[in-house]
């Protein structure tokens, strides 16, 4: 069997996190990094390079952000994962937003070509919007006129948390949700 790229991508506090989770060649991870598929590890690569479109970005455009994976090639944890992590100011943000990140990892080895793409929604900064919010929540003061509910702000949040896999439908609640937390009651 040939190479096969796999990662994902994870949100830390202030950070983002690119996970190469190809792992070691094995009987049981046949795709895997090893001799027997021309790539020993990612500092094997001739280039390695992470592209990432932040929320809202034109995914057939240039990409957001772009590092050269090879410049430090993180030690693999036990499960022989690779993790990069990059702060929000590597990224060029104040604030790591809330919303569907994707990102693509290529690398190259003499003539071939091997690609990995990974796809996310982050929650942090909307959560920690939200849980502000619900501080000073108080159940026996009902919301005044005008105002957001916080508990049905929460409920939304909640079942965005849960699972909504349309990304479509994602962002448009994620949006809702960052235009009520500016008039909470």
């Amino acid at each position: 069997m040939a190479l096969e790229l796999q990662s994902r991508i994870c949100e830390g506090c202030d950070t983002f996190n690119f996970v190469d989770t190809t792992g070691a060649y094995s009987v049981d991870n046949p795709t895997g990094y090893g001799v027997e598929n021309g790539v020993t590890d990612p500092a094997d690569f001739d280039t390695y390079v992470l592209e990432v479109w932040f929320p809202g970005s034109d995914r057939s455009g240039a990409a957001d952000y772009t590092l050269n994976l090879l410049t430090v090639v993180p030690t693999p944890d036990a499960n022989d994962h690779y993790t990069w992590v990059i702060t929000k100011e590597s990224l060029g943000l104040d604030v790591i937003t809330s919303g569907i990140y994707y990102a693509k990892a290529t690398g190259v080895k003499a003539s071939l070509t091997y690609i990995s793409d990974a796809e996310k929604i982050f929650l942090g900064d909307l959560r920690s919007k939200i849980d502000t919010a619900m501080l000073d929540y108080d159940p026996t003061c009902p919301c005044k006129k005008g105002c957001t509910d916080k508990t049905k702000m929460y409920a939304e949040f909640l079942a965005l948390c849960n699972g909504v896999c349309d990304p479509d439908k994602a962002t448009a609640i994620i949006n809702a949700l960052y235009s009520k937390t500016k008039n909470c009651c």
